[in-house]
């Protein structure tokens, strides 16, 4: 039994054709370092209403929009960077292709609608010159398109355990 939810293995991200969601590509990537490794941010999203007291009031859940931070700071293959740099291709083209990320692999029953959040990134390389084991720097991150629910799911027994309902 695991103590913990949405999986451990590594991202991929599904590139599919805007208009017709025929699958593209499905690029795998690394799975991130162990200090900083993948990290998810959660932003609720309510509707709100402030009163005449200045007391704001939220009210009416639409869900979250969550961040996928994938932290590479520390090592990154050559291979896992040209992936990235084909990811970020695809995502500068926003009305031919849409991205859908499964955080890990092992839970693939969640999957969400992600953009860029930027197209920033660092890249160095590691100690060694041309005998470098690899390069450092990179930090990625993708946001969801819409508002939705966070589909936490249990591993051991892969059911989603959701406490709200979310509107679209």
């Amino acid at each position: 039994m695991g103590n913990y939810i949405n999986g451990y293995s590594y991202p991929r991200v599904i590139v599919k054709d805007y208009t017709t969601l025929e699958v593209i590509e499905s690029i795998d990537l690394d799975m991130c370092n162990l200090s900083g490794g993948m990290q998810e941010s959660y932003q609720e999203y309510f509707k709100r209403n402030e009163l005449e007291s200045g007391r704001l009031v939220d009210f009416d859940f639409k869900g979250a929009r969550i961040v996928f931070n994938l932290d590479y700071s520390q090592y990154a293959r050559k291979s896992n960077l040209s992936k990235i740099e084909k990811l970020l291709f695809y995502n500068s083209v926003p009305d031919s292709y849409r991205l859908f990320i499964t955080p890990r692999v092992d839970a693939q029953a969640r999957d969400f609608e992600v953009r860029f959040l930027d197209g920033n990134y660092d890249l160095g390389i590691l100690t060694g010159g041309a005998n470098a084991q690899g390069h450092k720097l990179p930090v990625i991150k993708f946001i969801t398109v819409i508002p939705q629910g966070k589909n936490f799911i249990d591993p051991d027994n892969l059911s989603i355990f959701s406490q709200y309902k979310v509107k679209f």
